[in-house]
């Protein structure tokens, strides 16, 4: 099984240098096909994997989602409409989106899992690049140059293909550690982390005994499943912008989250929806501020 996690991980890989491959869909189907010829009763419903090559931190995850293809495209290729589920990962405090030099610049504010304003938070600023929207491929780069405690070269990644009347999406999610982030990351693994998995199977694993990955990739691989089930989440919700239906939302993640808590609980649900209600009420009054200057530099360059 680790094996086939491997070499998903290596279509995957080859995909996201789409300018190098003439049919990237391809790949992905393939990825798809073998990730779902290995899957049995004990599985999860998705494929994932993690890597960490020096100082390079990478997790995957691939799934077919109950969505259909043409909503995914009409939601996706938008960037404005990502900062409505960005913000329900634990991490992110609020999102927001501005143009720079011609580009659209998605703002993320990361912090600690409980509330946090976004002022006192990291800022990490990602450049959306809507890499491919055909009928039968979709691809987003988003990258950051650098984060909190040194990191540097973030990125996340999305494909997508339609099937069966649905949507076989791949999430990747990686970034370069430095010297500080590695000591409290491994500061937080020997003390509040220390009994935290992630998702795939470790080498020592057995077909009686299934060991999950610790350390630095089973934290990855948390975070890059937190993105995809906020995704989903937000995919498969009838609403996205109301208060009421965000409470919907909120709720939606929370209880996906919760078929994964071992590997993903945090603390109780209307901790978490109190949090998120406050945070977005930030990320709203922020993108508000941010939408008036645009506007005033419109009517002045007009």
């Amino acid at each position: 099984m680790r094996l086939i996690f491997i070499f998903v991980l290596m279509i995957l890989s080859v995909t996201s240098r789409a300018s190098e491959l003439v049919v990237p869909e391809r790949s992905l189907l393939l990825a798809y096909e073998v990730a779902r010829s290995q899957h049995t009763s004990q599985s999860f419903p998705f494929t994932i994997s993690s890597t960490e090559q020096g100082n390079l931190l990478a997790a995957h995850v691939l799934m077919k989602i109950p969505v259909s293809y043409a909503d995914f495209r009409k939601h996706l290729s938008k960037h404005r409409l990502w900062c409505e589920f960005l913000i329900l990962h634990l991490n992110i405090k609020s999102c927001i989106t501005e143009r720079q030099q011609g580009q659209y610049i998605l703002i993320l504010f990361a912090g600690r899992k409980h509330y946090q304003p976004p002022e006192i938070t990291y800022r990490l600023e990602y450049r959306f690049q809507l890499i491919d929207n055909r009928d039968g491929y979709f691809e987003v780069v988003m990258d950051a140059p650098k984060g909190p405690l040194s990191t540097t070269n973030y990125r996340i990644h999305v494909q997508a293909i339609p099937y069966q009347n649905e949507t076989v999406m791949a999430l990747g999610l990686n970034y370069t550690q430095s010297f500080i982030s590695r000591a409290a990351t491994y500061s937080y693994l020997n003390t509040l982390g220390r009994n935290k998995v992630g998702f795939s199977l470790d080498s020592s694993t057995t077909a009686d005994a299934p060991v999950y990955v610790a350390g630095v990739k089973g934290v990855i691989e948390r975070n890059v499943m937190r993105y995809f089930l906020a995704l989903v989440s937000y995919l498969q919700a009838e609403k996205h912008v109301e208060p009421d239906s965000f409470r919907r939302l909120l709720i939606d993640w929370y209880q996906a989250t919760e078929q994964y808590h071992r590997q993903l609980y945090e603390y109780e649900e209307e901790t978490y929806v109190q949090a998120k209600q406050k945070e977005y009420l930030n990320q709203r009054k922020l993108q508000l501020d941010i939408d008036k200057k645009e506007a005033k530099k419109r009517r002045v360059a007009g």
